[in-house]
């Protein structure tokens, strides 16, 4: 397949996934969006599994190293993001990453072409790096 967009959440992050589902839906009608579940209550994956457009996933973090698994905000190392993404890659041949917390805005049409001819599109987030939760 060609392009989705692709992101992730645990309980703690499921509202502002919600509402990234929301907005994807609204400005990437058709396009579809890809959602790991990192850790999410039962009555939350199931509200997720019916989230318009989104394609429901859960990521078995036993198979995983204990460090992928979310931790909360303080202890988290996010390790997770990376391996969501390959195996999106392993399915669609273009992924968006879109952190939990996003909202669109305005349409995503141009992202599948500029993401096909750049190969990347790098965004900076206004928080200093190196930080707390960057490995040295």
């Amino acid at each position: 397949a060609g392009f989705a967009g692709v992101t992730a959440a645990s309980a703690d992050y499921f509202e502002r996934a919600e509402n990234l589902a929301g907005s994807f839906a609204a400005y990437a009608p058709g396009l579809p969006l890809l959602f790991w579940d990192v850790g999410l209550r039962p009555d939350q994956a199931a509200a997720a599994r019916r989230w318009r457009g989104v394609e429901y996933r859960r990521l078995p973090l036993g198979d995983y190293p204990p460090h992928l698994a979310p931790m909360g905000w303080s202890e988290c190392s996010y390790a997770f993001k990376p391996v969501v993404v390959r195996l999106a890659l392993q399915e669609f041949r273009c992924v968006l990453w879109l952190d939990s917390g996003l909202e669109l805005r305005a349409p995503l049409d141009w992202a599948p072409a500029w993401l096909e001819a750049a190969g990347a599109l790098l965004v900076a987030s206004g928080w200093p790096f190196p930080n707390a939760w960057a490995h040295p």
